[in-house]
């Protein structure tokens, strides 16, 4: 019997070891899997800090795309204003001269 109590002991320790092993293990994969979500939440936010920075390029690349269009759309307006301005000055000579040669 005391052989048997004996055994029950060791089996006792072994048991007590194992589980602290067991314990400690279980631990470090808390650790672990908390260190994963801190990364995998980092990498989310870079993720969204990236987009923001995309759709910011798309929106500055729109609004130079809107302002090119303004440019253009004034230049025509001066070409047309410069044309006008250069058929009324044409006019006002022809009419000089044409008063010139009347005279």
């Amino acid at each position: 019997l005391a052989e048997k109590e004996k055994e029950l002991e060791e089996l006792r320790k072994t048991f007590i070891e194992y589980k602290n092993v067991s314990d400690s293990l279980s631990e470090q994969i808390k650790l672990k899997d908390n260190q994963i979500n801190t990364i995998n939440t980092t990498i989310t936010t870079k993720d969204d800090l990236i987009k923001t920075i995309q759709d910011s390029i798309r929106l500055k690349d729109s609004q130079i795309d809107a302002l090119q269009k303004t440019v253009e759309t004034k230049n025509k307006t001066i070409d047309d204003l410069s044309q006008q301005l250069g058929l009324t000055i044409n006019e006002s000579v022809l009419k000089e001269k044409s008063n010139g040669f009347c005279n």
